[in-house]
């Protein structure tokens, strides 16, 4: 990760044995099969709960603040 230039937490509870699937930064990151290039990353099952809950929470409101309108473009994709 220092690679890439992230600067992230070394500490002894963050050291886990290589997984081929794993959370981090509230991402599921999970790496290829073999004979595969393709790493698919998707947020957390907790964090879609999380967007559909603003997203329905955006839809009845009849009038939002220049806050929930930043939502909204962040959610774009998802409000279909």
């Amino acid at each position: 990760m220092s690679l890439l230039g992230w600067s992230i937490s070394v500490g002894e509870e963050k050291r886990k044995p290589f997984e081929k699937f794993f959370e981090i930064l509230g991402a599921v990151v999970k790496l290829p099969d073999k004979g595969s290039a393709v790493v698919e990353v998707s947020n957390k099952p907790s964090r879609l709960t999380q967007i559909q809950e603003q997203v329905e929470e955006l839809r009845s409101q009849l009038a939002f603040t220049v806050h929930r309108g930043d939502c909204l473009k962040s959610l774009g994709p998802l409000l279909g």
